[in-house]
């Protein structure tokens, strides 16, 4: 096996497969659009802890998620998370999924706030799925 073929072989492996995320956010477009709902429905802080925390197995985060899924447009998002379009590209292209120390900096508040609030969201997303 050449060199370049090994290199090819290695990068491959490394790749999600595309087909596979793409059938993945179409069967995830309905709760998505659930849980989007309810995130409408939160607490600035609770809302803001939890969607720059949350991540899928691809360690993708959610907001990304919801425009894949043509969910909900950046402006939407923005306007919900109180920040501009530009700030919420800049962020979702170069920051997201965020750390907790980052998350509870961005908030103004302590990691084990910032915690705290996003469990408080999780418990309500849960409950938006057990009705």
């Amino acid at each position: 096996m050449t060199s370049i073929e090994a290199n090819a072989a290695r990068l491959s492996a490394q790749l999600p497969d595309t087909a596979l995320r793409i059938e993945s956010v179409l069967e995830m477009r309905e709760p998505l659009r659930r849980v989007w709902k309810g995130l409408r429905e939160f607490p600035a802080d609770q809302l803001k802890s939890y969607l720059f925390y949350a991540r899928d197995q691809f360690d993708e985060d959610l907001i990304n998620r919801f425009l894949a899924a043509r969910v909900a447009t950046e402006d939407e998002i923005a306007a919900l998370l109180g920040m501009t379009r530009d700030r919420l590209r800049d962020l979702r292209l170069n920051e997201l999924p965020l750390d907790n120390a980052s998350v509870a900096k961005e908030l103004k508040v302590t990691a084990e706030r910032a915690y705290k609030l996003r469990r408080q969201a999780i418990r309500r997303i849960e409950s938006l799925f057990v009705k």
